[in-house]
């Protein structure tokens, strides 16, 4: 017999917290300093530029 029950996802680590993608705690709160310290208007905009950089084969580096 066939259920029509969807998936769902398990808890989520203590150690990250949920936005619409799972990252750890310390990650996304390194994620709120250093977007406007670089001068992006939103995290999610940071992260879409280094996705895109990272993915067009660009070599990213840390600028202290």
């Amino acid at each position: 017999m066939v259920t029509n029950t969807q998936h769902k996802k398990g808890k989520v680590d203590p150690a990250k917290v949920v936005r619409n993608w799972r990252i750890r705690k310390d990650n996304d709160h390194n994620l709120h300093l250093e977007a406007p310290r670089l001068g992006f208007s939103s995290v999610p905009a940071f992260l879409n530029n280094l996705l895109v950089r990272y993915f067009n084969g660009e070599t990213i580096k840390r600028d202290p």
